[in-house]
């Protein structure tokens, strides 16, 4: 680890552990990306949602 050109520009602390692509984001009714329903399933088996 730490060989990445990402990890020398920002750090180790400031890069993403993953990268999930997903077909479509969820907006809702002003077109605003609905970022609670992306994180909801990163959450869904813990009982806190605080680290």
């Amino acid at each position: 680890m730490g060989s990445s050109p990402l990890h020398v520009w920002r750090g180790h602390a400031k890069v993403p552990k993953s990268v999930e692509f997903v077909e479509s984001l969820p907006k809702g009714e002003t077109g605003e990306i609905l970022k609670k329903v992306l994180r909801a399933k990163n959450w869904a088996d813990r009982e806190r949602r605080v680290r």
